[in-house]
């Protein structure tokens, strides 16, 4: 998995468990990771059926939930009575998740540089250990492409 992101969650006590959701957790087999709390212990589940770059994002993205203390807050990130879509009103405990992962993963300039030098998004993918949708909206964020 992760050892550098796994490190970091154990170092601040906060658990990672890769697991078989359908088979461990069949309540939630249709999520790819979530963050809770249980028995005062903050605990990250991520799907083993995901690649190594998606179990990657993910982490950093439940690492923001936990740092940015959307845990203590107590929300449900996925509302399945609303066909899996977010409540806009937490939209922004998303964006802040996802923009928390960006910043633990890559370093803006380093993806400039990437950018000005490979041939595709699946190349810088690849260098940053990442999926290229994460790549494509971070290029978008940092305006270096508008598509």
């Amino acid at each position: 998995m992760v050892p550098h992101l796994i490190q970091i969650a154990n170092y601040f006590n906060i658990d990672v468990r890769i697991v078989d959701f359908e088979k461990e957790l069949p309540l939630y087999k249709f999520f790819s990771s979530f963050t809770l709390i249980e028995n005062n212990k903050r605990i990250i589940y991520i799907s083993d059926k995901l690649d190594f770059f998606s179990q990657r994002v993910l982490l950093a993205h439940c690492l923001g939930h936990h740092f940015l203390g959307h845990t203590d807050k107590g929300f449900e990130f996925i509302d399945l009575t609303n066909n899996g879509n977010l409540p806009s009103s937490l939209d922004i405990y998303e964006k802040n998740a996802n923009k928390f992962a960006f910043y633990l993963l890559i370093n803006p300039d380093l993806l400039t540089n990437a950018f000005l030098k490979c041939k595709s998004i699946n190349e810088i993918a690849n260098l940053f250990h990442v999926t290229d949708n994460f790549i494509l909206h971070y290029l978008r964020y940092l305006r270096l492409i508008n598509f």
